[in-house]
């Protein structure tokens, strides 16, 4: 992936530094084909010590970040940071290829941040600030995804996310609190969640943009 020049760099730099960037990539993406996406975090973390325009580490620190989300903290602001320092770095001639794999790769991650944070609202729904915290995530996904949609125009299965994401987040949900009910056994308490005028007109002019396109 590297031209001869920032071969000899790199072993000019290995010299005086005593690291093996070679070893670290290898040990980063063998983490990560592991499904250990925190201890893959570390490896590229270290690469970027030593070569902080190695564009294949910065893609790697990225998708490791990304993965690393969780319902309270998604990471895909950090994913973002790490593809477009990716594709920066790169040169001219991978440019294109690079913007294709951040695209893939986004679509994956989001996809999957985005279960979290459906799965994590169908249980919890009734407890004070899930709600919000669904919103706030599906918030990160979309934005993510508008990038992702920058990258690779023609791919539609990254406008047909977004679109979910925006019509489920207007749809709101609805939710029993399961320990109150009557003598009858009916519930008898219902929480009906919905989002605020105007993010909603944000998602219909996301719906619009994106359907557009298609």
């Amino acid at each position: 992936m590297y031209c001869g020049g920032a071969v000899i760099i790199r072993e000019a730099t290995q010299l005086v530094s005593g690291v093996n960037i070679g070893n670290l990539m290898q040990l980063a993406k063998a983490a990560a084909d592991a499904g250990n996406p925190k201890e893959a975090y570390g490896y590229y973390l270290k690469v970027l010590e030593h070569e902080g325009q190695n564009p294949e580490a910065w893609f790697g620190k990225g998708s490791s970040a990304g993965w690393m989300s969780t319902f309270k903290e998604m990471k895909t602001n950090e994913m973002v940071s790490g593809f477009k320092n990716a594709i920066a770095y790169a040169s001219e001639s991978e440019k294109n290829e690079l913007r294709k794999r951040c695209s893939v790769e986004t679509f994956k991650i989001v996809t999957a941040c985005y279960t979290i944070a459906k799965r994590h609202l169908d249980q919890f729904a009734a407890v004070q600030g899930v709600w919000a915290g669904y919103v706030q995530s599906s918030a990160l996904c979309i934005d993510a995804l508008d990038v992702a949609i920058a990258w690779n125009p023609i791919a539609k299965p990254l406008s047909q996310l977004l679109v979910k994401i925006c019509r489920e987040n207007l749809e709101g949900f609805r939710c029993t609190a399961h320990s109150a009910f009557n003598f009858f056994g009916l519930p008898i308490m219902e929480n009906r969640f919905s989002v605020p005028k105007d993010y909603a007109a944000f998602l219909n002019a996301q719906i619009a943009e994106h359907e557009r396109r298609e």
